[in-house]
């Protein structure tokens, strides 16, 4: 694993902004081993520095905490740096690239250009578990127990946990680990996905509800529905995440309907876009409107609740 170069990244923010980074860490590894780790607070930016008691519940960190931290603009010249030229690596990354991303727009520095690498997407292609968050995934792997939410803690696992799937793999490089994906022919169906198992299955054949799931969940006793395409797993994959936390899933958005997943690349949704947007989007805005509550999920959110 000598060109196995990579630095993995982890961020914990202090409410539903993603800019309002809190907490990062970056562990560096080169040549296939981990030779730095390092965590630090962030003071997140006006107007999004207020410290919610559901996210300090999570992580722990309080406004207190922060004081005389540094802001985004220097943490990520500091990570910048720690990164060098190599790609990053994070658990989440439809979560942690938004929000460096956010955090970078909101602070008037350039986003970074290195290229993001998902090891929650490894997992799920490699393992099979029935849940794939990252406790799950380093105890399956033999990786010793963490503080999860835990900055530093959660990308030093996440780089551990590559590095043994890279073992395993006998991959030297990243891309052998994340290879580029193949550019579609120029005879592909643009409806050729529809017939795939998420698609072609009934309602009675989907994965249902895990009986031990989490009930505090939000997917729990709810049924969940998901339009567009997410860019971290296909359906059926995300299906079985809906259900391993206790979700039904569901083809159609009806009465019944408790949570909206919405793909696509988006990050936000509006109601103005709901009304403009498919099927499924249009007619939980009309059921939304009637009185019937629908909680609206992008991917980045899908994913840090089932990490």
């Amino acid at each position: 694993m000598h060109d196995l170069n990579f630095t993995a990244v982890d961020v914990e923010t202090a409410n539903s902004s993603y800019a309002s980074i809190c907490q990062v860490a970056a562990v560096q590894v080169r040549a296939g081993r981990i030779i730095g780790q390092h965590t630090w607070y962030v003071r997140p930016e006006a107007g999004v520095g207020e410290f919610t008691p559901r996210n300090t519940q999570i992580h722990g960190i309080t406004g207190d905490m922060v004081v005389g931290a540094p802001g985004w603009r220097e943490s990520m010249g500091r990570l910048a740096e720690l990164a060098g030229e190599h790609p990053y690596v994070a658990f989440n990354t439809a979560f942690d690239k938004s929000a460096i991303s956010q955090a970078c727009g909101l602070s008037g520095v350039a986003a970074p250009a290195n290229d993001f690498h998902c090891a929650l997407v490894l997992a799920r292609r490699l393992l099979q578990l029935p849940r794939h968050r990252l406790p799950d995934v380093a105890q399956h792997l033999g990786i010793g127990a963490f503080q999860h939410h835990d900055a530093g803690e959660d990308a030093r696992v996440a780089a551990e946990i590559v590095l043994e799937l890279a073992r395993r793999e006998r991959a030297s490089h990243v891309s052998h680990l994340w290879p580029a994906r193949p550019a579609p022919s120029a005879g592909a169906s643009a409806a050729s996905k529809y017939y795939g198992r998420a698609y072609t299955a009934s309602s009675k054949e989907l994965p249902a509800p895990s009986p031990t799931a989490d009930p505090s969940h939000p997917f729990h006793g709810r049924h969940v529905v998901l339009t567009g395409d997410l860019e971290s797993m296909g359906r059926w994959e995300a299906m079985e995440a809906i259900a391993a936390n206790g979700g039904t899933n569901g083809k159609g958005v009806t009465k019944k309907t408790g949570v909206l997943v919405v793909g696509d690349g988006r990050r936000s949704v509006t109601a103005a876009e709901l009304a403009a947007g498919s099927s499924k989007e249009r007619k939980a805005h009309a059921y939304m409107a009637a009185g019937q509550e629908i909680l609206l999920i992008t991917e980045p959110d899908f994913l840090r609740l089932t990490r």
